[in-house]
């Protein structure tokens, strides 16, 4: 839904969105980091080096190469592509999931990136290395006025 080029059919979600893009706007984003998305399908043609692109939707990542071994994520066999993601704005839910192992990493709608580099790395898999990057404009809005304060003392925004 979040990626239809049709925006107006994400109008009966926006309550829901709101509420969850609240809550995630909470959660502050931890030091730059590496972190690695896998898909079984092979997207190297999708993305060119140096081209940037917008990701619309949420996408779960992880910290951990060892999740995505698993074959309800990457698995070891089929088209697939590994992304290799520097990441600055990501939301660690890992004390937030259901799925405490996974050192789960969600990007929200609106995650702006370069292609910096790509490599067949075996048979059916392809490595695209991404580079978070500002974007040049606002792309997702935030939910209330200003970030809250860690200072417990000081008064955040209300959303």
């Amino acid at each position: 839904m979040l990626r239809d080029k049709d925006r107006r059919k994400l109008k009966p979600w926006f309550p829901y969105l709101k509420l969850f893009i609240t809550a995630l706007f909470k959660i502050q984003p931890g030091p730059t980091k590496v972190i690695y998305r896998g898909v079984k399908a092979d997207l190297h043609l999708k993305y060119r080096d140096g081209e940037r692109y917008i990701w619309w939707a949420f996408s779960s990542c992880t910290i951990s190469l060892k999740v995505l071994d698993q074959p309800m994520y990457l698995g070891d066999s089929g088209p697939r592509t590994l992304f290799n993601i520097e990441c600055m704005n990501g939301k660690a839910i890992k004390s937030h999931s259901y799925y405490k192992t996974e050192d789960e990493i969600l990007l929200l709608p609106g995650f702006y990136f370069e292609v910096v580099s790509k490599v067949k790395a075996a048979n059916d898999l392809h490595i695209i290395h991404l580079r978070e990057l500002s974007p040049p404009h606002v792309l997702l809005e935030p939910p209330f006025s200003s970030i809250p304060s860690a200072d417990p003392h000081k008064k955040d925004a209300q959303p």
